[in-house]
């Protein structure tokens, strides 16, 4: 910011006329060009406004020996001495970054300026709210804006607010906008469940854990037919990580069952679904359900219609709390279980 002196004398400054500096720019503004300034009554110099061309002109662009701050360039605001085109001595202020208020406090603002302020107004509303009314809307709307969350009203100040606002009483959307309440479709019967299904309902993971320690490799048959040629050393040494897994597995050691089973499906060699099933259960009792969502799908892949495949997907979907997803994915497990069933088939 720059102002003028108060004093009225245009005398020359006592410093040396051969200063070292360039010489100032003519300005773009005429109350400076020629002529003396602009007096009040009270023989004060009116009130100018300078560009910061201006300013930078007259303090030969900020240069540190027009500064006339006691601390000098250490002062957090600086002030120099200035000399405009017409002889007149001015000082300038120049404040740091800091000494400005955030930005951010001026973003609602400027979200309202111009064209966007209709998009926000209701032309429906016109005549609706007494004036009284519209000033306390209004007021509740700065102070929602305000910068500082303690400065803002509360959910509960806002309703007590606006509540005694309402006259009318509440009505459904859609009787409002004149269309049909949409009939919610009745709920899919759901089907008996077996005992893995039970398990997978109630997310028991102990329960699941037993169930499959049972099946074993049951559901696993016909998924490999491998030839005597593949019965390398390669194979024997997945098929041992394979059943130190099942160790751990069976002894509850989670974590060492997961690296046991990632040894055996990372050769890639054989592909079991029923050991994605087992780490899909070993994820879920690590508290990782993504990982386990994606290996009971990988189950699925493997052997499309294994109702097993469809029930880890609905714990580990619950897991996530999609819940919807997870009833609908047992349901769709039960209806596979029962089409086995009948085919004398089990799980």
């Amino acid at each position: 910011m720059g102002c003028c002196e108060s004093s009225l004398l245009a005398e020359p400054h006592p410093e040396k006329k051969d200063h070292n500096h360039s010489p100032n720019p003519p300005f773009s503004h005429p109350p400076f060009s020629a002529g003396p300034d602009p007096v009040t009554a009270t023989g004060v110099p009116s009130f100018a406004e300078f560009s910061f061309s201006d300013l930078k002109a007259a303090t030969n662009n900020f240069s540190s020996d027009y500064i006339v701050s006691e601390s000098g360039e250490k002062a957090p605001n600086l002030v120099y001495k200035g000399r405009l085109q017409n002889r007149r001595w001015i000082a300038v202020k120049k404040f740091g970054k800091l000494a400005w208020p955030d930005p951010k406090q001026f973003a609602a603002l400027d979200m309202i300026r111009g064209k966007n302020i209709i998009l926000l107004m209701d032309s429906h509303l016109e005549g609706k709210f007494s004036t009284e009314e519209a000033t306390i809307v209004v007021d509740l709307a700065s102070k929602c804006l305000q910068y500082e969350p303690k400065e803002r009203p509360s959910t509960k100040d806002l309703v007590a607010t606006l509540a005694p606002l309402q006259t009318k009483s509440d009505v459904p959307s859609y009787v409002m906008l004149g269309i049909s309440k949409h009939e919610e479709a009745p709920p899919t019967p759901q089907r008996p469940l077996s005992p893995l299904g039970e398990a997978c309902s109630r997310t028991d993971l102990t329960a699941i854990h037993q169930i499959l320690i049972l099946t074993h490799y049951r559901d696993d048959e016909g998924t490999n037919e491998l030839s005597f040629q593949e019965w390398t050393q390669q194979m024997r040494d997945m098929l041992e990580a394979r059943k130190r897994g099942d160790y751990a597995f069976r002894d509850k050691d989670f974590k060492a069952a997961i690296d046991c089973y990632s040894q055996f499906i990372d050769v890639g060699t054989m592909v079991s679904p029923t050991v994605y099933a087992r780490r899909s259960l070993c994820y879920l009792l690590c508290d990782q359900p993504d990982a386990a969502l994606r290996d009971a799908m990988q189950a699925q892949c493997v052997h499309p219609d294994w109702p097993t495949a469809f029930y880890m997907q609905s714990v580990a979907l619950a897991k996530l709390d999609m819940h919807q997803d997870a009833a609908d994915m047992l349901n769709e497990a039960a209806g596979l279980e029962e089409k086995r069933q009948k085919h004398g088939r089990g799980s």
